[in-house]
């Protein structure tokens, strides 16, 4: 019985293999463990899925690139760190103890990271770390303390062979330019927030303030500082008009602590009223605002007297017109440029452009006795009037107007030939100006 069972198995098999034969179906595909056989072989037959997994593979791929250009375009906006984060430098007199400058890490809760005696200076220089960032409101309350001689940031150098945010002196020509005039007696109002007058840079040369806004407002003059160290820095930096006679009318306050500064037309009108009883040859008016009559009356007023008027175009990007008080017929519109003479991406733009100027990443003055980068339309309004203080000491017999128009018909084209609107007539170029007039 047995052995017919196995008979009939094998019968039966023979059978399914000579119907297999007959029908054309293949033997199974073989994997080879040295890379031969079928290279499909682990790929899926069903069409569908391999449409889908091919899809799936396609979209991931797309999702990888996407996420590397927002991470490359992230890093290319990134800021130039120009401070080490949560660190503080604070220096003091050498015969002060140790328990003294504990004292003054318990009180404000910092930690004695390094310290070094500083043979130059005589001065011992203590760094601290910080719980919380770095605030000009911390540095005001450090540096009213008796025992401290001076607190600032833990600034970050570059080798030279990196590009200097001093750019725009090179641009400019002024160690050439300086030799020729420096401004010399020439009086230049500055409308904005104040002025720091103790800052090394600009201290003692602030020839007279008047203050617009009072009491009212809350005082924060870092703006003001910047612009009028533009104008006539001396020491580590040199303004563009050192030695012009500089007056600032505190128009600008804030509303409310950490707010934006704003100007009322009311501290504006006193402001430019006050500049031109001073005998101002140029006012300059880095601010931005909207069409507003009262003040264009005034505009008007001082423009009749001779005086030079000049203002940002401001910083809300190219589908802004030009702001005023920049819009105004009588005034100086000033727009920005970067290093490499490209246009301020923010600036507004407009017929009413008259000159370019660098104003991108500029170092200026600050209100806590240090110095930063600045940028903005605001940095390259006050470049201009400086450079027209450098014409009117060339040439006296000049009104403030007339020497604005020899700026501008010495300035280096960009863009289109001719005057265009997001240049105006070109690049700010005082050193042919100024040679224009010998």
């Amino acid at each position: 019985m047995t052995d017919l069972f196995k008979k009939l198995t094998t019968l039966f098999a023979a059978l399914i293999f000579t119907l297999i034969v007959s029908l054309g179906i293949g033997s199974p595909t073989v994997a080879f463990a040295d890379g031969g056989g079928d290279p499909d072989e682990f790929r899926s037959s069903n069409p569908k899925s391999k449409s889908k997994s091919k899809k799936k593979k396609v979209r991931k791929t797309s999702k990888r690139k996407i996420a590397s250009k927002k991470a490359r375009t992230k890093k290319a906006l990134r800021p130039i760190r120009t401070t080490r984060r949560r660190q503080l430098l604070v220096t003091f007199d050498t015969e002060t103890s140790d328990d003294a400058i504990d004292a003054i890490a318990v009180k404000y809760g910092f930690r004695k990271t390094a310290e070094t005696t500083n043979t130059l200076i005589n001065q011992r220089i203590l760094k601290f770390a910080l719980k919380r960032r770095l605030t000009n409101t911390v540095l005001q309350r450090l540096t009213s303390e008796p025992i401290v001689t001076s607190a600032q940031a833990n600034f970050l150098y570059r080798l030279a062979a990196q590009r200097s945010v001093q750019y725009a002196s090179k641009i400019l020509q002024m160690p050439a330019v300086h030799a020729i005039s420096k401004g010399d007696g020439i009086t230049i109002s500055i409308l904005d927030s104040g002025v720091f007058t103790n800052h090394p840079a600009i201290k003692g040369v602030i020839a007279d303030k008047f203050d617009a806004v009072g009491k009212s407002g809350i005082r924060n003059t870092n703006h003001g500082t910047g612009i009028a160290s533009i104008i006539v820095a001396h020491g580590k930096m040199t303004g563009i008009a050192p030695k012009s006679r500089v007056l600032s009318a505190r128009v600008f306050a804030s509303d409310r602590r950490r707010g934006p500064l704003v100007a009322e037309t009311y501290n504006l009108m006193r402001g430019i009223d006050w500049a031109a009883t001073q005998r101002s040859a140029v006012i300059n008016m880095s601010f931005a605002g909207p069409k507003d009559n009262l003040f264009q009356k005034a505009i008007i007023a001082a423009s009749n007297k001779g005086i030079a008027l000049v203002a940002a175009v401001g910083n809300q990007g190219s589908r802004k017109p030009v702001a005023f008080p920049a819009a105004y017929e009588q005034v100086f519109a000033v727009t920005a440029t970067g290093i490499k003479n490209r246009l301020y991406k923010f600036a507004n733009r407009g017929a009413q452009v008259s000159l370019a100027a660098p104003g991108v990443n500029i170092l200026v003055a600050r209100r806590t006795r240090s110095y930063g980068l600045m940028t903005g339309t605001s940095v390259a309004a006050a470049y201009v009037s400086a450079s027209i203080a450098l014409i009117l000491q060339q040439k006296p017999d000049l009104k403030a107007k007339q020497a604005a128009n020899f700026l501008i018909s010495a300035a280096t084209d960009l863009g289109p030939k001719g005057h265009d609107k997001n240049f105006g007539h070109g690049l700010l170029n005082i050193y042919d100006a100024i040679q224009a007039n010998q």
